[in-house]
């Protein structure tokens, strides 16, 4: 499954969502800008993408959206902080995790592990992360979310059931900021996440990597310096507001 495939089974779903939907499109030549927004008990959904290219796929004889990357704005900072987190082999999409603490900007990696970007993104897009809390945070090794009853055992997939592992060699715990799904054992993935404080080689092979912070990482630190108590939950309330989906990593 390639990176438009991900991307169009996202907008699938998006359009597919029981709530009031309105999107908008503007095409200028070969280039279109999709902007839309979501009215609903779980507020609003944002969705910015730059340089789309519309593309048709014969086999499904449909049309769906196919992105590429326009040259990067990324300022100096942001450079360097990609530059040592390494970089992913193909295209990715990101997202903007808006919490009560400040927001936090994630690549994530839809080539290398599509089941698990198409399953974050399309939770993304459907409002289901907003209004949750990270429900486990653990200074020095992770602080982990995604669950909507807040316990730690709850969640589902957008499929309604468990999810394989995609381990891959390429993606590993090696840095700080990392995203990767939680799980019970093997292939037990739902719809909850963590994102670590520093390099964690002893989780690679056991749990998806399927992103990376690339901005935001004073809001990791906020969230690293928070008091916790009883199963390691935070005293303070850490709170996904709401999640904005951005086609370019890079893009503002």
């Amino acid at each position: 499954m390639r990176f438009a495939t991900v991307v169009s089974r996202v907008i699938e779903r998006m359009e597919g969502v029981e709530k009031a939907m309105e999107f908008s499109v503007r095409k200028s030549e070969s280039n279109v800008r999709l902007a839309g927004h979501e009215s609903g008990r779980k507020g609003k959904l944002e969705i910015e993408a730059e340089m789309f290219t519309i593309t048709t796929l014969t086999q499904s004889k449909r049309s769906v959206y196919k992105f590429r990357r326009p040259h990067s704005r990324a300022n100096q900072e942001e450079k360097a902080e990609i530059s040592n987190l390494g970089e992913f082999t193909h295209q990715q999409m990101s997202v903007t995790i808006h919490t009560n603490l400040g927001d936090i900007k994630c690549e994530i990696a839809c080539d290398e592990v599509p089941k698990a970007a198409e399953n974050f993104l399309a939770l993304c897009a459907s409002g289901y992360y907003d209004g949750t809390i990270f429900h486990r945070n653990i200074k020095g090794f992770m602080i982990q979310g995604g669950d909507p009853t807040g316990t730690g055992k709850g969640g589902t997939s957008i499929w309604g059931k468990k999810f394989s592992d995609e381990i891959r060699e390429s993606l590993k715990h090696n840095a700080r900021g990392v995203l990767a799904m939680a799980n019970s054992g093997p292939n037990t993935n739902g719809s909850q996440f963590f994102m670590t404080y520093g390099k964690q080689p002893h989780l690679n092979g056991l749990y998806t990597v399927f992103g990376k912070v690339i901005h935001g990482f004073e809001v990791l630190d906020l969230m690293e310096k928070t008091p916790t108590g009883p199963g390691d939950q935070p005293l303070a309330e850490i709170r996904i507001n709401r999640v904005t989906i951005h086609a370019n990593p890079l893009a503002g």
